[in-house]
């Protein structure tokens, strides 16, 4: 009885370990993984970090061929060398908006805005 006790503690604990730890990222870390994504030619990763609302105001076809453009863009103009978050503005306690300037691989700067919206206990690149 006491081994399937001590099995069952080493499952759960195990279970935590693995899963169960990892915290969800951040706006920022989010906000920088939908640019990786864009600027590396995966709108389909680039995708998952945008909040569900896009894709049913727009349609999932328009909103995921913005994406592509938005990737295409960012792929003409060299990819991603640098991003870096200048400034973060809290709008409510549901939303938040980064100021943020990125370095294309061929030179290019750009200074732009991003907005981050929780759903679900995740951070999703939202409309402004």
């Amino acid at each position: 009885m006491k081994s399937i006790s001590y099995a069952i503690g080493a499952i759960a604990l195990a279970t935590l370990l693995i899963g169960g730890c990892s915290s969800p990222a951040s706006p920022e870390e989010n906000a920088r993984a939908y640019k990786q994504h864009l600027c590396a030619g995966q709108a389909e990763k680039a995708r998952k970090l945008v909040e569900p609302v896009f894709f049913q105001f727009f349609g999932e076809q328009v909103a995921l061929m913005l994406i592509q453009e938005e990737a295409k863009t960012c792929q003409d103009r060299g990819g991603l060398k640098s991003f870096n978050i200048e400034s973060k503005k809290d709008i409510n306690e549901s939303r938040v908006l980064f100021k943020y300037t990125i370095e294309y691989g061929k030179g290019m700067k750009e200074t732009a805005e991003i907005a981050m919206r929780p759903v679900d206990g995740k951070w999703f690149v939202s409309a402004h």
